[in-house]
């Protein structure tokens, strides 16, 4: 591949929990991949040798290591890779293989189109898979795509690469799931155009290890709610500041 995206450094961020059957093929084939690049991996409290593992890599020029002394949830882990991001474009990598690390390319493209939000979408390569969790998936971008008049198809996908300086911008806080839609969110308050780019997607259940549990749907609808409400207060305030200024404030002329 060629285009301007070839100058640029990316920071690959790798929230790991209780992975330490695929976390080490995740980072070999991170390494494998021939752009410039730095890998921060922030293990996020793990009580199985996924620490252990990582240990190995501490040495290599291209990875940071930082571990979180207790589990603080996967929003908390993007925070903290965030805060050692130097890079010019940022992505979000799973630990779980869910998602194919050479996948990564496919963002660069949209990279030269001028695009400083690119998310990954597993839609087209749901296929005979299709389960309960993508219809949670397909109401969550539907509740999004209602309340803020955006077309996304896969709000929930971990595959989400921004401009660094905007996605340091964005004032995150959730700790768990729930950045999934804050990150959504909180670029289109920006008024950044999102470009969708299809990725494969390894499906995996919770006997293997899938993190995100039924529970997790009513956190990531309040975080998504949440987010429009405050984003309405802060448009009727701002409509309504200059004419109480005006009427109570400003002095006479």
């Amino acid at each position: 591949m060629s285009g301007g995206w070839q100058y640029l450094k990316i920071s690959i961020i790798v929230p790991v929990y209780n992975e330490r059957k695929t976390i080490k093929q995740v980072i070999d084939r991170l390494l494998n991949l021939k752009f410039n690049k730095e890998i921060i991996v922030v293990d996020d409290g793990s009580t199985d040798n996924t620490a252990d593992i990582l240990r190995k890599y501490r040495a290599n020029k291209e990875m940071e290591v930082i571990c979180h002394k207790y589990n603080q949830g996967k929003g908390r882990a993007i925070i903290t890779g965030l805060t050692r991001a130097d890079s010019d474009y940022i992505i979000i990598q799973d630990a779980d293989l869910e998602q194919n690390p050479e996948d990564i390319e496919r963002f660069f493209p949209e990279i030269d189109k001028g695009y400083k939000a690119i998310f990954g979408t597993r839609v087209l390569d749901w296929g005979d898979e299709y389960n309960i969790r993508h219809t949670a998936n397909l109401l969550f971008s539907f509740l999004i795509n209602i309340l803020f008049r955006t077309h996304l198809t896969d709000i929930m996908s971990g595959y989400k690469m921004i401009e660094t300086d905007l996605f340091k911008s964005l004032r995150l806080t959730s700790n768990s799931f729930g950045i999934e839609p804050e990150i959504t969110i909180r670029v289109i308050e920006n008024g950044i155009s999102i470009r969708e780019v299809s990725i494969s997607y390894n499906s995996r259940d919770v006997k293997e290890g899938k993190k995100i549990r039924f529970r997790d749907s009513f956190v990531i609808i309040y975080t998504i709610i949440k987010l429009f409400i405050a984003t309405k207060v802060c448009s009727i305030v701002l409509l309504i500041a200059p004419v109480f200024y005006r009427k109570h404030i400003s002095p006479p002329h």
